[in-house]
């Protein structure tokens, strides 16, 4: 149910995004191109591409396109005074790099759809980046006032109708705008020194949520391709009375390696093969008592101290089998059954 739940997830964000693509398409091709001068802002910040201008019918300014970027702006504001500022922004977005770590910020949010956490972090990532931006453009420009009130007339204008690759001025969580204009216009801003500390804070907070997905994906593939593949209890129930390792054996009180487990419950309960198997013992032994021995694959099963054998060696087991009864058939202090597991001729805990 975990696996659907993850999957049906990560189905609808592959949707949510192939829809947005599909609409930002669509709005591309309804733009048209405009000459604006870009070149000598393009060389003050740095940049060897000069991207295009076009027209959008509406929407907000964006940045598109990682081999051939290209500014796109409303219709409502390619007129206005406030165009340069919103060109020098998006030129700004494209120095840093941001087309193409915004959309890995996207991509971990929605494989990690299920955790507020990851979300939470996307949105201060797309913050802290628009406050980056626009105290840089300010000082670029050289003038905060007018850039605040550029950003204000933007973002009366212009409404994000899509999701897009890097969003110009306007952040969809209410609240945003004053917290840009406060940032912007505070004396002593503060920003963070390195915006990358915060994308590696991110993943390295998904990494454990990361673990657990792949552990539940590749569960069935951790054991080796021979190892046994148990589908029914051993007993209905029992408790645990002696574990695996070193311990004071109960009969002779001598310090000794116990390989196996002690699981108690009342006599002539039944013992139940785990899996499908071949006996390969079925007899009364001197330590063991009653044993039955059942293998499949690179692994070894022993059920000692039995009432009774219900099985004879050579025959074939199914998961489910009763093999035996429990019983203290051997050196016992109380009914119980001694499972030992083996494996590549080792011992290893059953638990």
């Amino acid at each position: 149910m975990i696996l659907w739940g993850l999957v049906a997830g990560w189905s609808v964000r592959v949707l949510c995004w192939g829809m947005g693509q599909a609409r930002l398409q669509r709005l591309k091709q309804t733009s048209r191109p405009v000459v604006r001068p870009v070149r000598h802002w393009a060389d003050a910040i740095g940049l060897r591409r000069v991207p295009a201008v076009r027209v959008i019918p509406h929407g907000a300014p964006f940045l598109a396109g990682i081999l051939r970027p290209v500014i796109f702006i409303p219709a409502a504001l390619i007129s206005k005074q406030h165009t340069p500022q919103i060109i020098v922004h998006e030129l700004v977005h494209l120095k840093r790099g941001d087309l193409l770590t915004r959309p890995l910020d996207r991509m971990v949010a929605d494989l990690f759809w299920f955790s507020p956490f990851a979300w939470a972090i996307r949105e201060r990532l797309d913050y802290w980046r628009e406050a980056i931006v626009d105290e840089e453009t300010a000082d670029l420009t050289g003038d905060r006032i007018a850039y605040a009130r550029a950003l204000t007339q933007v973002a009366r204008h212009a409404r994000p109708a899509l999701i897009l690759p890097v969003a110009a001025f306007t952040l969809k969580k209410e609240g945003t705008l004053k917290m840009r204009l406060t940032q912007l216009l505070s004396e002593t801003p503060h920003r963070p020194k390195r915006l990358g500390l915060a994308v590696v804070a991110a993943l390295a907070l998904a990494a454990p949520l990361a673990l657990a997905q792949g552990s539940l994906i590749r569960g069935a593939a951790i054991l080796p391709a021979d190892a046994i593949a148990y589908s029914h209890a051993v007993l209905d129930k029992a408790k645990l009375t002696s574990a695996f390792g070193m311990r004071k054996h109960p009969v002779s009180g001598e310090a000794k390696e116990h390989k196996g487990v002690d699981l108690a419950e009342e006599e002539g309960k039944p013992v139940y093969a785990p899996a499908a198997a071949t006996v390969t013992r079925a007899e009364m032994t001197r330590g063991y008592g009653n044993l039955v021995e059942i293998s499949a694959g690179n692994t070894v099963l022993r059920f000692g101290q039995l009432k009774d054998i219900k099985v004879s060696a050579g025959q074939s087991v199914s998961a489910g089998t009763v093999i035996g009864s429990l019983g203290q058939s051997g050196q016992a202090t109380g009914p119980h059954l001694h499972l030992e597991v083996w494996r590549d001729g080792a011992a290893v805990d059953p638990m």
